[in-house]
């Protein structure tokens, strides 16, 4: 009888509290609680969230939920501001004379786009990225991109270099999206809080060789002008081929 007895108040003591078993432990045991709550719930809850952290953002009391929701109130404001401002520039109410930012780069700089929400510049050159914050003159990162996974054949052209830099997703977490003259994308992450990451990369136009190209043979021709590179069959003095072979001058969202 006693193992019985202790068997059965150990199974009700691991059930959940509630308010009923609480009443009815009242009513028998006759005595009265002093405070009740559901912390132990609430925070059961937060063991059963997966530790990836892929679901964070869906959390309500998460701390990127918060981030997130504080970033789109101060875009809702900053556009307002900027729809203020030019206003201003329309009525011709207001004249540009401060410089707010000056730097020099090692290399002249290919492409350039301003953060539209955060003081930050990024800049492409020949061979790195350079991400400022333009208030400060602070240089936030810098890195070379690395070429290595770049499908080209340097016996025919020369390597490739970065020609264009766009920004992605900038409303939430920015994203550098990079062209490249050989026809090669790629997409970073991270390049404020940390080392820059590389999240994506893909050939977006074909490769094409150069216009001092021969066949073996020497019975075909290539040439180019402007952006096309045209093939032609030199005994029968036929177009064989043309394509377009211009490298990625500009990227579009």
């Amino acid at each position: 009888n006693t193992i019985v007895e202790e068997s059965s108040v150990l199974s009700s003591s691991s059930s959940p509290p509630n308010v009923e078993s609480d009443g009815e432990k009242d009513t028998k045991n006759k005595t009265k609680t002093i405070l009740r709550s559901q912390f132990f719930e609430w925070v059961s809850k937060n063991f059963a969230h997966p530790l990836s952290g892929l679901n964070d953002g869906g959390d309500f009391e998460s701390a990127i939920y918060y981030e997130r929701d504080w970033r789109y109130t101060r875009n809702m404001a900053l556009r307002k501001e900027a729809q203020e401002e030019q206003n201003k520039v329309n009525n011709l109410n207001c004249k540009i004379e401060h410089q707010i930012f000056s730097s020099k780069c090692k290399q002249s700089p290919n492409s350039l786009v301003f953060h539209p929400y955060d003081p930050h510049v990024v800049v492409a050159t020949k061979d790195y990225l350079t991400v400022w914050d333009y208030q400060s003159s602070y240089k936030l990162s810098q890195w070379k991109p690395d070429l290595r996974n770049h499908n080209l054949d340097l016996s025919y052209r020369s390597a490739p270099h970065l020609s264009v830099v766009e920004l992605i997703n900038s409303h939430d977490v920015s994203l550098i999206l990079a062209g490249y003259n050989d026809g090669n994308i790629q997409v970073w992450s991270q390049f404020i809080d940390g080392p820059p990451k590389l999240v994506s990369g893909w050939h977006a136009l074909p490769i094409c060789k150069s216009p001092s190209f021969e066949s073996s043979s020497s019975k075909r021709f290539i040439t180019k002008h402007l952006s096309t590179t045209i093939m032609y069959n030199m005994v029968i003095f036929l177009l064989v081929f043309q394509w377009h072979s211009n490298g990625i001058k500009d990227l579009a969202i």
